[in-house]
């Protein structure tokens, strides 16, 4: 089958028609675009560190900078997409240079559609370092009204860190132990951890995947699991008695 063929066979004969596709869908992409969630930033970011506010805080403004960066260079990115496909679509379709890297010639009208494509990824990718950026802040905003009011200082910071490595290397004695106990492994013990924690900001994340010293209910499990593969068809699992792996 010539390439040709093959494009008209499945709908992809010519660019216009799969950029009308994306205009179609664009709106959705950028709906779907967050990629690291509310709840991955609350349980797996900020609470990282347990309960040590300063190193919560810490960790957080680590993330916020690099996040906060790369939107400020992709909101730079867009204008300059914006100016140049404003600049090549008075062009037509005449022959033109392209100074980038090794240097091209292309057509303005074609290099003008490439530049379009290259702004509506961008566009879709923005929506997700907005979103990282505007949870960053709002857990900002959160801790430090938990600290009194006030922004952590590197001080508290230094003040909690020998806590804050004897909590640390505590958790890590017990999960070490787990694994041994249990063959689940550290990072699995660690998720857990995470997940468990009390959320900073939405009360709705808390989530207790084992309860106290009773062990893992790993029938308990399989269900849940089992159930979900089911759910589509609204099918009702029966729940039977939780059988213990105890450590």
């Amino acid at each position: 089958m010539k390439i040709k063929d093959f494009l008209e066979k499945y709908g992809f004969k010519t660019y216009e028609s799969q950029n009308e596709k994306f205009n179609e869908l664009k709106e959705q992409f950028m709906e779907m675009g967050q990629l690291k969630s509310d709840f991955d930033i609350e349980k797996f970011t900020v609470k990282k560190e347990g309960n040590f506010i300063a190193h919560n805080f810490h960790f957080l403004m680590r993330q916020y900078v690099l996040a906060l960066s790369e939107l400020r260079r992709m909101l730079l990115e867009k204008e300059r997409l914006e100016r140049l496909i404003q600049k090549y679509s008075q062009m037509g379709n005449q022959e033109i240079y392209i100074e980038d890297g090794d240097g091209k010639t292309t057509f303005a009208d074609i290099h003008t559609r490439d530049l379009e494509r290259e702004l509506d990824l961008l566009e879709v990718s923005l929506v997700n370092k907005a979103m990282m950026v505007r949870g960053f802040e709002a857990c900002r905003l959160k801790l430090i009204e938990l600290n009194d009011g006030k922004p952590p200082t590197n001080e508290q910071y230094q003040q909690e860190e020998p806590d804050y490595w004897k909590w640390f290397l505590q958790k890590q004695v017990i999960y070490e132990h787990k694994e041994r106990m249990t063959g689940i492994k550290t990072g699995t013990w660690l998720a857990i951890d995470h997940l468990e924690e009390k959320p900073v900001l939405n009360e709705n994340y808390q989530r207790k995947l084992i309860e106290g010293d009773k062990g893992i209910p790993i029938n308990q499990f399989i269900n849940e699991i089992e159930y979900q593969k089911q759910i589509d068809k609204r099918e009702e699992e029966n729940v039977s008695n939780n059988k213990m792996i105890e450590y």
